[in-house]
C-alpha cells in the first residue's frame, strides 16, 4: 500500500510541475505577444523597395504566421507586398530563391535567400521594424531576377 502512494504522489507531483511549467510558458508566450502587439509601425517613408523588415508573414496554407524578415517588392496604400527571406541553407541555390550576398547591409547574419517565387501582401501594422536595405549590388540582382524595372529604385544623381 505504501508503494501505491508513493507513486501516486510522485505521480500528482509531476502532473503538478508540468501544468506549472506550461502555465508560465503561457504566461510568458502571452507576455511577448503583447510587447510585440504594442510595438509601433514601421513608418510608410521606411518602407520602400529594397528594404528589408521584420514582418508577421502568414504561412501559405493555414492562417498561422510566423515573425520572419522580408523583402519589400512595393508599398502600395497602407498594404506592403513582401518576398519572404529564408535562412535555410537547403533553399541557397535553388530555383526561384536569390541569395542576398551582403548581409551586413540588411542587417542578417546568416546566409539566406529571398523567395522570388512567393508574394506576399502584408498591412503595414503587421512590420515590427526595419532590418537594413538591400546594397547596390543584391538590389540590381533582385530587380532583374524579379523582372521589374532595373535602376528604378537607385537614386538619380544630376
Amino acid at each position: 500500500m505504501r508503494v501505491l502512494r508513493d507513486a501516486n504522489c510522485r505521480r500528482t507531483r509531476v502532473a503538478r510541475l508540468r501544468r506549472a511549467s506550461s502555465e508560465r510558458f503561457l504566461r510568458r508566450s502571452l507576455a511577448v505577444d503583447h510587447v510585440l502587439r504594442g510595438a509601433p509601425a514601421v513608418p510608410l517613408r521606411r518602407t520602400t523597395r529594397g528594404v528589408v523588415v521584420w514582418a508577421h508573414i502568414p504561412f501559405e496554407d493555414t492562417d498561422e504566421w510566423k515573425l520572419r524578415p522580408a523583402l519589400v517588392a512595393a508599398v502600395e496604400g497602407m498594404t506592403l507586398r513582401l518576398h519572404p527571406i529564408s535562412g535555410a541553407l537547403s533553399r541557397l541555390g535553388r530555383p526561384g530563391y536569390l541569395e542576398i550576398l551582403d548581409l551586413d547591409a540588411v542587417g542578417l547574419e546568416r546566409p539566406c535567400a529571398v523567395n522570388l517565387a512567393r508574394l506576399v501582401e502584408v498591412e503595414r501594422i503587421d512590420t515590427l521594424s526595419v532590418s537594413g536595405t538591400l546594397s547596390v549590388q543584391d538590389t540590381l540582382r533582385f530587380e532583374v531576377a524579379a523582372g521589374l524595372q532595373p535602376f528604378a529604385s537607385l537614386p538619380v544623381r544630376p
